[in-house]
């Protein structure tokens, strides 16, 4: 599996595995401007668009997912996290966001995989099913990025900013906030 920057050419391949975007002109207007404004990336299997997400700077500031999409038959194979962890790496700001459906089950387990925290909720956008949204703190430094959660044991930071060495230990040390 390959992760890169979206281009041009890769529009319509964007578009054919985005199944809003056949009947919506909304959506495909949407891939075109991420692509141009080189917000989008794709992932690829044999060159073959797998998935896609997209990463701005439009939320208060701070960068926001607001699309995350993977084909079907590429569900549950690691493109999804390949495709977000992307972008983390990417993202300018100290806090990512993104959100999901309350009826996505599949996106909420991968936020808790990836150590997203819970950030809120907002009702009627669509209805019947309120728009969950997620928070990745990230501590920037010049030389290097420290992610907020790891099941390594390597430095994490819960949502007080505090450090620890054990995730376990940070996970619990402000039960409230997670």
């Amino acid at each position: 599996m390959e992760i890169r920057n979206a281009t041009a050419s890769d529009v319509s391949a964007i578009v054919a595995v985005d199944h809003v975007a056949a009947d919506d002109i909304h959506r495909r207007q949407n891939i075109h401007d991420w692509v141009t404004a080189s917000h989008a990336i794709i992932a690829t299997t044999e060159n073959v668009v797998v998935g896609y997400s997209v990463l701005e700077y439009n939320f208060f500031g701070c960068g926001f997912v607001p699309m995350l999409l993977v084909t079907k038959e590429y569900r549950r194979k690691g493109v999804a996290t390949a495709l977000l962890t992307h972008l983390e790496e990417r993202c300018r700001t100290e806090k990512l966001f993104t959100s999901t459906n309350q009826s996505n089950k599949p996106m909420q387990a991968l936020m808790k995989r990836l150590c997203y925290e819970r950030s809120g909720t907002i009702y009627n956008l669509d209805d019947g099913d309120p728009e969950l949204f997620y928070i990745k703190r990230f501590q920037r430094t010049q030389k290097e990025k420290k992610f907020p959660c790891t099941m390594n044991g390597l430095k994490v930071l819960n949502p007080n900013g505090k450090r620890s060495t054990d995730s376990m230990n940070a996970l619990h040390e402000d039960r409230g906030a997670w």
